[in-house]
């Protein structure tokens, strides 16, 4: 599981062009959310969740259609999903395409969970919920099943249906809109949002079947992964200090907007992780401290502003405390 709860920007990226295709200012909304536009365009950036839950609201809100989330699936392309995508379509059976689906779902969002479950006449793919405060509105939901069967539609054939469809969402006035779209049955105030499939039809051979390219564009994900959980919440915190501590307004509040969230939700998250703010900030400036004494011949006043702090004196206490020598002691001992 990805660290915090997030987005690829990619699929974020079919969510911008559904509200634009509905006359919605999404520049403008970005910047009210404090959110960097340009980052659409970095297919490896996430989106926090906090700021895609606004964004559906958005759409949710604008929208004279209450069907609008069935629409999602006319901007999706492969490249939505990156390389998790093409790993689909690669695949040899949409059994093994759903099966990659649930076991690299964290790829796409850090927040909600897959299950791919075989029972004696058909198989069954469920979509859980988002846990508060990770409340996604109803078309949120609806998308997701639409991008679902576009998925199935793309490597299977136009001619896929479902067996049957239960939406956890209350039955809309449009609901025929979602027989038509799934081919099947759909059952609203559901107790989840389950896709029902044949084993005839998960079972069978695709055309678009390539175990090669499914295995190379897995190994990309894995490697996107990986890369992502090493860069840990906490890391990212002590990435921006590094960036923020020269202005001397380095604060929790600013780390957190930076980062998308709120101060508490910062906090929260680094608690997940065994770890406080001011804890980061006292490592973070003992460490750059070391360093700087250590391999350079800046004057000490230097390095106090460097790590924020307004007087020498406040930086000459605080690295007694931190180190149990005087910064000029630390120096002639690793020089």
């Amino acid at each position: 599981m990805l660290p915090g709860a997030s987005r690829l920007s990619s699929a974020i990226l079919v969510l911008v062009r559904l509200m634009e295709s509905q006359g919605i200012d999404v520049r403008a909304r970005f910047d009210e959310l404090g959110i960097d536009y340009q980052l659409l365009h970095e297919p490896n950036a996430r989106f926090p969740d906090e700021a895609v839950i606004s964004l559906w609201e958005t759409l949710a809100g604008k929208s004279q259609d209450p069907c609008i989330g069935l629409s999602a699936s006319d901007f999706w392309h492969p490249t939505s999903f990156h390389a998790l995508g093409f790993a689909w379509m690669a695949s040899a059976t949409l059994k093994e395409a759903f099966e990659r689906l649930v076991r690299y779902n964290g790829f796409i969002t850090a927040n909600q969970t897959f299950r791919f479950v075989e029972t004696e006449s058909h198989f069954r793919f469920i979509i859980n919920e988002s846990e508060p405060p990770f409340v996604f509105p109803n078309i949120f939901y609806d998308a997701a099943v639409s991008f679902v069967m576009t998925l199935c539609e793309e490597a299977y054939g136009k001619e896929f249906s479902f067996l049957r469809v239960d939406m956890k969402r209350p039955e809309p006035s449009c609901a025929e809109q979602f027989r038509d779209r799934f081919r099947a049955p759909v059952v609203f105030s559901a107790e989840n949002n389950i896709l029902y499939l044949s084993k005839e039809i998960a079972l069978s051979p695709l055309s678009t079947a390539n175990a090669e390219l499914a295995r190379i564009n897995e190994g990309v994900v894995d490697n996107y992964l990986k890369h992502v959980q090493q860069g840990a919440l906490s890391r990212q915190v002590m990435n921006r200090l590094i960036e923020q501590l020269p202005s001397g307004k380095a604060s929790q509040e600013s780390v957190a907007s930076s980062l998308f969230m709120s101060p508490r939700t910062l906090q929260r998250r680094l608690h997940e992780e065994g770890i406080s703010y001011k804890q980061l900030l006292t490592e973070t400036r003992t460490e750059l401290a070391r360093q700087y004494l250590g391999t350079s011949d800046a004057p000490v006043s230097e390095i106090a502003y460097l790590l924020g702090f307004s007087e020498v004196g406040n930086f000459t206490r605080a690295f007694r405390r931190w180190t149990g020598m005087a910064p000029s002691e630390y120096r002639h001992n690793n020089k």
